[in-house]
């Protein structure tokens, strides 16, 4: 009976394994991860941050499962090395483990600008249950401190939207023109901007940290932004960008751009070497968003089970987060190019923004901000490419009915 190996043991991990049971792998797995606990869903980090949601919350698998279905699975160790003439890897408890099968899922760790000060103690990243220790235990030894978030995108925003929460007094730092720039349009980023001020954070929008000074006792104390202006900050986080985890793979000797280069079947240019999630690239292309992860650990699964499948494709999925307490969906086309026309609709006071863009009779994407109603359908005009040209003085409040909004100011581009 062959053996698979899987080296890390986070959320795309998490849906490999429940693809391969559901396609009745026949070989044996073991999973080796580095972290205390395996398979957690790290996107509800900040819900336990803003007491949302507890750790309870957060495990994808419980541990009778892996019994259940004889997978092995360790936590706490890392695999240091790998041969892969011997199909042997080797651990940090001392011990190795021979494989027929391997794959990489060691996801990627958070992109520290190089600026002075990057490494103080109360400096740190957002992206699992360690980083939220840290961050919790500083907010707790110190209630109403001053926080400094770098990055205005989709981590940075539930990130700080968890801190002011948690009674700390919270400034985002975003170097692009408008909040979430990869996500929303210039419109939309203000209204987003405009909610979370009312809900007690602050913005720099355009600034860019120049250094993280340190104080007296050798912690952070202010933060210089590239105007000049200096923020007071007791910590910092940085939510700037990720990097795939890469170094065991290139030390190895697998073949790595950006992340580590994989075909549409997930797999290496190495016979029996695969890797998938946000630790592979594919096109040029980095993933980091659950959907295309998803996809992926299907396919993957597929592949390692010699069932037919097809090939992962980039796809265009929508954007779906609330940040304290607003939701927020972008999906499609969001940018505004010459052939693309736009509808508009704000209502300020509650906070309402949809922008819909449209080409050729067909609605090609969408931004909604704090109404979420009307996505599923948009959604299905988007994906079966319907003629919209006859309901389109509708297409902003649905067809059956036509919604009032009293402070609305709809107008079309």
């Amino acid at each position: 009976m062959h053996k698979l190996l899987i080296i890390g043991a986070g959320m795309a991990t998490a849906e490999l394994l429940k693809q391969l049971v559901s396609f009745g792998y026949e070989g044996s797995i073991e999973v080796i991860g580095e972290e205390a606990v395996s398979c957690y869903n790290r996107i509800l980090l900040s819900s336990i941050l803003s007491a949302e949601k507890t750790e309870d919350d957060l495990l994808l698998i419980e541990q009778d499962w892996y019994k259940k279905h004889a997978i092995k699975i360790s936590s706490n160790e890392k695999v240091n090395a790998v041969n892969l003439e011997s199909k042997v890897a080797f651990t940090s408890l001392g011990r190795s483990t021979d494989f027929d099968q391997l794959v990489f899922a060691t996801g990627s760790s958070p992109y520290l600008p190089d600026i002075p000060g990057i490494h103080l103690e109360n400096v740190s990243g957002f992206r699992n249950k360690k980083d939220l220790a840290v961050i919790m235990e500083l907010a707790g030894q110190n209630p109403g401190a001053s926080a400094v978030v770098i990055g205005g995108g989709l981590l940075g925003l539930e990130a700080a939207a968890g801190l002011n929460k948690y009674g700390l007094n919270v400034t985002v730092l975003n170097r692009g023109r408008w909040l979430m720039e990869r996500q929303l349009d210039a419109m939309g980023g203000l209204v987003l901007q405009h909610y979370l001020q009312k809900q007690g954070m602050h913005f720099r929008v355009g600034s860019s940290p120049k250094t993280i000074d340190k104080g007296m006792c050798g912690k952070v104390e202010s933060v210089t932004l590239d105007n000049g202006e200096i923020l007071e900050s007791d910590m910092v986080l940085v939510t700037a960008g990720i990097v795939p985890n890469i170094d065991l793979a290139r030390q190895t000797g697998i073949p790595c751009h950006q992340g580590i280069l994989v075909n549409g079947l997930l797999q290496t240019e190495i016979k029996d070497v695969y890797a998938l999630g946000e630790c592979c690239e594919l096109d040029n292309e980095l993933f980091g968003l659950i959907a295309p992860i998803r996809q992926q650990a299907k396919i993957l699964a597929a592949t390692l089970c010699d069932a037919k499948t097809a090939v992962f494709a980039r796809q265009t999925a929508p954007v779906q987060l609330k940040i304290s307490g607003i939701d927020v969906l972008s999906a499609g086309l969001t940018s505004l190019l010459d052939d693309v026309e736009t509808q508009v609709l704000i209502a300020r006071k509650k906070s309402i923004y949809r922008c819909l863009f449209i080409k050729n009779r067909h609605l090609v994407g969408y931004i909604l901000i704090g109404d979420r109603h009307l996505s599923s359908w948009y959604d299905e005009l988007i994906a079966e490419k319907q003629d919209v040209s006859e309901f389109r003085e509708n297409l902003m409040f649905g067809i059956a009915t036509h919604e009032e909004i009293s402070d609305g100011v709809a107008y079309e581009n």
